[in-house]
């Protein structure tokens, strides 16, 4: 189980303090801040999550302005060794991207978030599926996609208007 948030502030976006499901606790897997620390991308773990339907719980170390977050599941991911490296990046444009290394017959997954106040269509690159393209008032839309892995990933997304932006994206290791 991956979990990817995206928070923001109209100062400094508070980090997740925890997140959890059925009551156990995952692991974060990485994270990436915006230049001026306003929004922030977390993506969190669970290997062998418990099979049923349970509630995901993030809790964050202080009041955000907004927060989105994804929740995924998958089957057929190596149980020692889920994921490859955490891949990140950050910058004030209207187009975001991320490098992932990957390998073939892996999964990419990647979380975004952009500084606006305005519901933005996110729009992500070519090959991606979207899996989710969130909005939550106060500087806060966040966006998820899977694209399928090849030696490098590039996971990319496009909006109108530039904004601040930060990304983070993983591989699911077979």
């Amino acid at each position: 189980m991956l979990v990817g948030v995206s928070i923001s502030h109209a100062s400094a976006a508070p980090p997740v303090s925890t997140v959890t499901y059925n009551g156990i606790s995952l692991t974060l897997v990485g994270s990436q801040a915006t230049s001026d620390g306003f929004a922030r991308v977390e993506i969190w773990k669970l290997v062998a999550p418990d099979m049923g339907t349970h509630d995901v719980v993030v809790t964050l170390s202080g009041t955000p302005g907004g927060a989105t977050a994804g929740v995924m599941t998958f089957t057929g991911v190596n149980q020692s060794t889920p994921l490859g490296p955490f891949a990140s990046n950050d910058s004030d444009s209207a187009a975001a991207s991320v490098t992932v290394t990957s390998a073939a017959n892996e999964l990419v997954l990647d979380t975004l978030v952009v500084e606006s106040s305005t519901n933005l269509n996110l729009v992500p690159g070519g090959g991606q599926a979207e899996r989710w393209d969130l909005f939550q008032a106060v500087k806060n839309n966040g966006g998820g996609s899977t694209e399928a892995g090849a030696a490098s990933v590039v996971m990319a997304w496009s909006w109108s208007g530039a904004d601040k932006w930060a990304i983070g994206g993983v591989s699911i290791k077979p």
